[in-house]
C-alpha cells in the first residue's frame, strides 16, 4: 500500500516541481536590473498595420478609431483589417475610415490565413508588420516607440499585453495570469539574455523575413509558430515592457475554457514540432530553442496553480515525511507570485476571484479530452460580451 503510495507522489511531484523551480528562477530573475536595448536615432521605418478580425464587430471600429491617433507620420504606415464573417454595416463603417479592408470568406477560418491573405494583397514595400488583435488598443506614441527599438539588427519585437478590463473575476483571473506570463516568459528572458515569448499580439516583425515566413503558419498557434521559426534560425525576440497593448480579456467562464482549449492544443503542437529539431538544437548550443521546448514541456500554469498546495495538503495527511518537500514546491509557487502579480492587482477582488479558479481549471482540464484537431481548427473567442455579473 505505501509502495504504491509513494509512487503515485512521486509521480505527481516531479512535474509539479519541475514547473514550480522553472517559474522560481525566473521569477527571480526579473528582479534584476533592465536589459537596455540599443535605441536607433534617426531612421524611421515604415509599418504595415495588421488587424485580423473575426466576427469582431463590436470592437473593431473602436480599435481602429483609436489606432489612427498615432503621432508617428500617417505616411509611414498603413492600416488593414481583415474583416472575416463581419456585417456588411461593419464593413461599411471600416470603408469610411483611412485605412484598407479586406474581406475574407473562409469556412475554416484563422489568423493565420487573414496574415497570410494581408501579405498576398500588398504590393508596397514596408520595413516591419505589426500585428495587433480586434480588440487591442495601443498610446498614440506606440509606433513612435517601436520604431526607436527597430534597429537594422531588429527581426522580432514583443510589446507589453496587459488587461484594459477586470470588470468580472474571469477577466481578472486572465487579467493576472498575462502578467505572470509577461514577468516569466518575457521580462526575465530578456533580463537574462535571452529571447521573450510571442504572445500573438502587439507583435513587430521585420516585413521581408515575416513575408517569407507567413505561408509555412498553419496552425491555431500561429504565434508558436512564429517563434519556433525565429528559434531556429537563432534570432533574437525583444520585449518592450513599457510599450503597452491594452487587450480585452474574456469575461465569461465558456470563454476562459475555450480559450484555454486553444492554447493547450497549440503548446502540444509546438511540443510536437520543437521536438524534431531539439536534438541540433542542443548540438549546435542554441540555449533559446532548448528553452523553449522545456517551456511546452511545462504543466500549465492555472493548473499548477491549483494543484500544488491542495496536493500538499493531501500528501500531508497520509505522510509527513514526504509532505516537507511538498511544502517546499508551495512555498517556491507562492514567492514566485508574490514577485511576479503587480502589486496593484493585491486586493479583495482577487481574493474573491482566486476561489473561482477550481471551477475554472476542473473546465479546463475537461477540454484535454476534446483536444484532437483543435490546434487546427480556430476557437473564437468572443469579445465585447460579458456574461458574468
Amino acid at each position: 500500500m505505501m509502495q504504491t503510495f509513494d509512487i503515485i507522489e512521486i509521480v505527481c511531484y516531479i512535474p509539479i516541481i519541475l514547473t514550480v523551480g522553472y517559474i522560481f528562477l525566473f521569477a527571480v530573475i526579473s528582479l534584476l536590473p533592465n536589459r537596455n536595448y540599443e535605441k536607433q536615432s534617426e531612421r524611421r521605418n515604415r509599418f504595415l498595420i495588421i488587424f485580423p478580425a473575426y466576427a469582431e464587430d463590436s470592437v473593431i471600429v473602436n480599435s481602429i478609431t483609436t489606432f489612427l491617433k498615432q503621432d508617428y507620420p500617417t505616411k509611414l504606415y498603413d492600416v488593414v483589417v481583415v474583416s472575416d464573417h463581419m456585417t456588411d454595416e461593419t464593413n461599411a463603417m471600416l470603408s469610411a475610415l483611412p485605412i484598407r479592408t479586406l474581406i475574407a470568406t473562409y469556412s475554416n477560418s484563422s489568423k493565420a490565413k487573414a496574415l497570410q491573405l494581408t501579405i498576398d494583397e500588398t504590393t508596397e514595400e514596408y520595413d516591419y508588420v505589426v500585428i495587433l488583435d480586434a480588440d487591442n488598443n495601443v498610446k498614440s506614441d506606440f509606433l513612435t516607440t517601436i520604431n526607436q527599438y527597430c534597429a537594422p539588427s531588429t527581426i522580432a519585437i514583443q510589446a507589453h499585453r496587459q488587461a484594459k478590463n477586470t470588470n468580472t473575476s474571469v477577466a481578472l483571473l486572465d487579467a493576472v495570469s498575462e502578467e505572470i506570463n509577461n514577468t516569466i516568459f518575457r521580462l526575465a528572458h530578456v533580463k537574462a539574455r535571452m529571447s521573450s515569448a510571442l504572445i500573438g499580439s502587439g507583435m513587430c516583425l521585420e516585413y521581408n523575413w515575416f513575408s517569407k515566413h507567413v505561408h509555412l503558419l498553419s496552425t491555431a498557434g500561429e504565434d508558436k509558430e512564429l517563434e519556433q521559426q525565429l528559434l531556429i534560425e537563432g534570432r533574437h525576440i525583444k520585449y518592450l515592457d513599457d510599450t503597452p497593448v491594452f487587450d480585452e480579456k474574456v469575461q465569461s467562464r465558456e470563454n476562459f475554457g475555450n480559450q484555454r482549449k486553444r492554447w493547450m492544443a497549440a503548446q502540444i503542437s509546438a511540443l510536437q514540432s520543437l521536438g524534431k529539431q531539439l536534438p541540433k538544437a542542443i548540438k549546435e548550443g542554441r540555449i533559446d530553442y532548448v528553452d523553449k521546448f522545456i517551456q511546452q514541456l511545462l504543466l500549465p500554469r492555472s493548473l499548477c496553480f491549483m494543484l500544488t498546495p491542495i496536493l500538499t495538503i493531501l500528501i500531508a495527511l497520509f505522510s509527513c515525511s514526504a509532505a516537507t518537500k511538498w511544502l517546499l514546491a508551495t512555498t517556491l509557487l507562492f514567492i514566485s507570485l508574490l514577485i511576479a502579480i503587480p502589486r496593484k492587482f493585491y486586493n479583495r477582488r482577487l481574493v474573491m476571484a482566486i476561489i473561482s479558479v477550481p471551477g475554472l481549471v476542473f473546465r479546463m482540464m475537461a477540454n484535454i479530452l476534446h483536444l484532437k484537431g483543435a490546434s487546427k481548427n480556430f476557437i473564437h473567442t468572443k469579445h465585447g460580451i460579458s456574461e458574468e455579473r
